[in-house]
Parts: structure tokens; sequence; C-alpha cells
């Protein structure tokens, strides 16, 4: 209701005479903010169920120093809340990063003993940005959901400015629908509504996290029963860098994304107990806190 009274107000100013202010490019611009967010709703109802695979690059630094993870990628996503991502090497896992919308955990296999980290999705969220090195990792590959175009755009009210940045792109920026406090700015395509590059920026004004996704290489969605010309396009290289953490990068290269989780077990990837029962963590502790390994309980 609100967008068609903005489209209303201005073609009532134009029915105004001469002597009245000119609507500026701004306001011009924001006229045009119900067909961008329905453009960009549009695209991400098609990629509400999501089994994607490829390469990804991890870089991080911690207490131990700084870290340097390649493997191969798959990961799944269902809904807005559930999120899987493996990352491993010849065939084994090394990572499983993951969420259910209750919980996040990230299982670290890549060295002895294998450690187990969960905590609730409401202290994440409460936490934000300064949970250290292993919330900075999931909160990369969350936003990578973002840079792919599945989550849902920020309501009309959200939205404080929108402006043509050139000919083919639209900036649009809006409050943080996590944390209201927070702003992003995000850049997407004006004909495939593809996100092209995203800045997070925290409460002081500061950038938080930002996603690239400008790459000249794409990749179309498969989506089973719908031609491939009508299907979202996606850039194949996105990188997500924390730019409150120290060299903190997730550079994902994806060879291939479709809709279709008929094959896959989606179930078990999102039931923290199966995962635990499978890949058998020795010692588990908190997401959110930096815990020697000595100091983590025993599992059993």
């Amino acid at each position: 209701m609100r967008g068609l009274l903005l489209i209303a107000f201005f073609v009532l100013l134009g029915c105004q005479s001469a002597t009245h202010t000119k609507a500026t490019d701004s306001d011009v611009s924001m006229a045009e903010l119900p067909r961008v967010l329905a453009g960009m709703q549009e695209r991400s109802d098609l990629l509400q169920q999501l089994h994607g695979w490829g390469v990804v690059e991890l870089r991080w630094t911690d207490a131990e120093g700084s870290h340097f993870e390649q493997g191969d990628l798959e990961f799944w996503m269902e809904g807005s809340d559930r999120l899987a991502v493996r990352i491993s090497k010849l065939g084994d896992p090394y990572f499983w990063i993951g969420t259910d919308g209750t919980d996040a955990w990230i299982f670290d296999l890549s060295e002895r003993p294998r450690r187990l980290m969960v905590d609730s999705m409401a202290k994440v969220r409460a936490v934000g940005q300064t949970g250290g090195p292993w919330l900075s990792i999931l909160d990369t590959v969350r936003m990578m959901r973002t840079g792919l175009g599945a989550s849902p755009p920020p309501s009309l009210e959200d939205v404080s400015s929108l402006e043509s940045a050139d000919n083919s792109t639209w900036r649009l920026t809006f409050r943080d629908g996590a944390d209201q406090a927070r702003r992003v700015r995000l850049h997407v395509d004006s004909d495939t509504w593809r996100p092209l590059q995203l800045e997070l920026f925290n409460t002081n004004g500061t950038k938080g996290i930002t996603v690239g996704s400008r790459s000249s290489r794409t990749k179309r969605v498969e989506i089973p029963n719908r031609s491939s010309l009508g299907s979202p396009i996606v850039s194949a290289i996105m990188d997500v860098r924390d730019d409150t953490a120290t060299d903190t990068l997730a550079r994902f290269a994806f060879e291939g994304l479709t809709t279709d989780l008929s094959a896959e077990p989606v179930e078990r990837l999102f039931d923290l107990d199966t995962l635990r029962a499978s890949l058998r963590p020795e010692v588990e502790g908190p997401l959110l806190e930096s815990r020697p390994v000595d100091d983590l309980s025993t599992t059993r």
C-alpha cells in the first residue's frame, strides 16, 4: 500500500504547475523502489531451496596465528534459516558449518582432537561481530546466501535510499533486518536482480562484512521444469570478507547449483544429533568463546 501511495504522490507532482518544486533524481529513484523490491523478491522465491558445490578458500587469524584452508565445497540451503556447508579434502570432511535456525555449529575436523562448537542463534545474534574468529567464519558463510540473491529483500519501510549507480545497477541502503542499528548498502543488477556487492556497516558506522560478486564468470541455477533462460544467474566466484577481523576471507568458486533437493538427505543435514553421531567430535564447547582445547568438555 505504501508503495502505491508513493507512486501516486509522484504522479500528482507531475500534474502540478511549473511553479512547484521539481522532483529530484533521488525522489524519482525512490519511486522505482516497489519495482526493485518486487524483482529481488521474485529471485529470492526461486532460490529458497538450493544445493551447490565447488571449491572454497578460507583465511583467518586467531591466537594461534594465520590460517589458510582450501577444499571441496558442498552446501545446502532450505528456507531462510537452514544452512549446511561441508568443506572436505580428498573426500573426507574437514569443516562442517551449519544452522537449523535455532542453533549454529561448526565441526572442526582438520586436526586432533576433532572439535564441535555450538551455540544458540539467539546468542549469535546478540553477540554480533564481537564473538571471535569462529563466529566470524560462520558469518562469512551465512553471507553467501545474500551474495547469491537467495535472501529476501528488505521491507519498504527499511529502505532509506535507492539510487541508480549506473545504467545497469541499483544501489540500495537499508536497515539490517537482524539489527536495526546497522546499515546495509547493496548493489544489484537492474535486469537480473543479481547482487553485485554488499557492504554491512556496524552500529558505529564502520564497515563490517563485504560481499563481492562482480565476477564476469557466471552460472545459471538449475531449476526442474524451468527453462535455463529463465533461471537466475549467479556469479561463479564470490568473496566474503569480514572487515572487523584480521585477514578473514571466504572465497567461493561455484561449479554447479540446483534447487532440486529431492535426492538429498535434507533432514539429516540439519539435525545436530545426527551430525554429532556421524562426525564423532572428541571435544565439544561453545561457539562464542575462544577457549583452549584442553578447556573444552570431552564428548561421549
